[in-house]
């Protein structure tokens, strides 16, 4: 998945963006019709150069179909795809998407892949995961998802940019219609912009806040 090719061997942020975000990876799986359902940052494999995504046991076909059947639907660029039929809270917690946890109706395949590729991000920008799992019952997944993500980066002093705020913002809507698409993230100012982000390294104080 080139967006952590782009972001980081684990200094952080080396890589360009610009050029390398979306080329392979999560861009192959989406056109190819594949819901992976487990991306985390254990399931790629990087040599500094490119990245590997592995471990595809919980990966799934995202049917299409025509008008004329039936079934929950999702428009997407002009193609109607099927939305997935329940199927158990599976994959790491950290990084699973709230309709996955839940548990309770069809999902997006490709969308809960997008909410994981969130997770990813904040880490590889904050060194650290935004919340534990996806629940209100999570205090800092209850501040993201309701649209105050800025103020967990002030109070933990990241040293995250208006446009990485407002992609991550974006990424981790907690309705998957309202959710941006891998297009969206590919066009973004911070992806396109080829921004590189230098690690925070000040005490955040984020201890604090998980306590």
């Amino acid at each position: 998945l080139s967006i952590i090719v782009s972001i980081a061997p684990f200094s952080f942020m080396p890589l360009n963006k610009k050029n390398d975000f979306g080329k392979q990876g999560l861009l192959h799986l989406q056109s190819t019709g594949v819901s992976h359902r487990d991306l985390s940052l254990e399931n790629f494999l990087l040599d500094g150069k490119r990245g590997v995504i592995m471990d595809f046991d919980l990966a799934v076909r995202v049917p299409y179909s025509c008008p004329y059947d039936t079934g929950p639907v999702d428009h997407t660029h002009g193609s109607l795809r099927l939305l997935l039929p329940p199927m158990g809270s599976v994959g790491k917690w950290k990084y699973m998407a709230p309709e996955i946890k839940d548990n309770a109706g069809p999902f997006d395949g490709f969308a809960v892949d997008l909410w994981s590729v969130g997770v990813i991000l904040f880490t590889m920008l904050a060194g650290i995961p935004p919340f534990q799992f996806a629940s209100l019952e999570d205090p800092l997944f209850r501040l993201i998802s309701g649209g105050y993500l800025r103020v967990l980066v002030e109070e933990w002093k990241l040293n995250f940019s208006a446009e990485a705020i407002d992609l991550l913002q974006g990424m981790f809507k907690l309705r998957p219609k309202d959710r941006l698409t891998l297009q969206e993230v590919m066009e973004h100012p911070w992806v396109t912009n080829g921004e590189v982000m230098a690690p925070t390294t000040e005490d955040s104080g984020n201890e604090d806040w998980r306590n």
